[in-house]
């Protein structure tokens, strides 16, 4: 019985899924299985029968999507990183996610705790720099992304040039970051306070990384528009789809080529 009612809720809110971004599904769902548990009476915990069901199959129906807009130039990434009206851990932030053509949202916070939306910033702590096997140093943020279900998650910025590691046209933030993190280590900062601290304390959150951007194109910018961006240009400069699906994290080639298209947005 709690299968069949796990497959009558899980197709009832397939088609809200369909609707959804990737990287608001996990949240819907999380949603959906409350409601799901208290409708079968389950206990609320990682063994529950409805939520693998529910989980696996309206993921499985919903086909993937990824925002349709067009690339934004990287001259308009570039000019953002150098605008020092804004806060500097801001214009950092941004230049790491184009290095590592992440989702801003990916580097500033993470996922708090299994089967949960609750998200909270990333810390001081979890940020290190270590010696390059290859050659040089690398920055490394370690991590738990919303979609990752608890799975740490490692991204990675180099210093070393010609390899399918490093982006073909990098803002440099590996240098910067080490710089940056060793001058705060030193004057004493807390490792549990945010990585990604303005100087008023608070936090960066991904909507300061994206208005920064803003303010440097006329395409209408969204979560995705760094990463989309940020792959559009590394294939532009040479880089094979096999080798940004590794720099980037993707699963597949076939997902990470969906974020490559001809970049059309200028910056002001």
């Amino acid at each position: 019985m709690a299968d069949d009612c796990a497959g009558l809720i899980a197709g009832m809110a397939c088609r809200g899924v369909c609707e959804l971004a990737p990287s608001t599904r996990a949240t819907y769902i999380a949603s959906v299985r409350a409601v799901a548990v208290r409708c079968l009476g389950e206990v609320e915990d990682r063994a529950t029968r409805c939520w693998p069901l529910l989980s696996a199959r309206a993921m499985a129906w919903a086909a993937p999507r990824v925002d349709t807009r067009p690339a934004v130039a990287a001259e308009a990434f570039e000019a953002a990183v150098r605008d020092r009206t804004a806060p500097r851990a801001v214009r950092m932030a941004l230049g790491f996610a184009w290095d590592t053509v992440s989702r801003c949202s990916d580097i500033v916070d993470e996922a708090r705790g299994h089967g949960t939306s609750a998200r909270g910033p990333v810390l001081l702590r979890q940020m290190q720099v270590r010696p390059d096997p290859g050659g040089g140093f690398a920055v490394e943020l370690v991590t738990r992304t919303k979609t990752s279900r608890g799975r740490a998650v490692r991204i990675v910025a180099h210093t070393r040039r010609g390899s399918p590691a490093t982006h073909p046209r990098r803002m440099g933030s590996a240098r910067v970051l080490a710089k940056w993190l060793g001058d705060r280590r030193a004057a004493g900062a807390d490792e549990e306070e945010p990585l990604w601290r303005k100087s008023s304390g608070e936090a960066v959150v991904a909507e300061d990384i994206v208005a920064l951007l803003q303010r440097h194109t006329h395409e209408r910018v969204s979560r995705h528009s760094i990463r989309i961006g940020s792959a559009s240009a590394a294939v532009a400069a040479g880089l094979s789809v096999a080798a940004l699906a590794t720099l980037g994290g993707w699963q597949s080639q076939e997902v990470c080529r969906q974020y490559v298209r001809q970049a059309l947005g200028g910056h002001v």
